[in-house]
């Protein structure tokens, strides 16, 4: 959970923990606002396409940071000859 934290750039555990468990929360509200199960369902399922992009942004990143720290790990200082 640690890692996840870091990676997608949240204020803490616990923002991350209120990230996960969003899509359910608002299947719950749904439910609560007289929606039928169907509709919840659905509400879930959108919100967790929202974390599944944003997840896949993270991870791009990730890959991002991760080239450039192995592409500064390959620099020597060497000037061309």
């Amino acid at each position: 959970m640690d890692e996840f934290t870091e990676l997608g750039d949240f204020d803490g555990l616990s923002d991350a923990g209120r990230v996960l468990m969003l899509p359910y929360l608002e299947a719950m509200v749904a439910v609560r606002e007289g929606r039928s199960s169907f509709g919840a369902a659905v509400e879930a399922a959108k919100s967790m396409a929202r974390l599944n992009q944003y997840l896949a942004e993270v991870e791009k990143e990730h890959k991002r940071q991760q080239k450039e720290k192995e592409q500064g790990d390959l620099d020597l200082g060497l000037s061309p000859a």
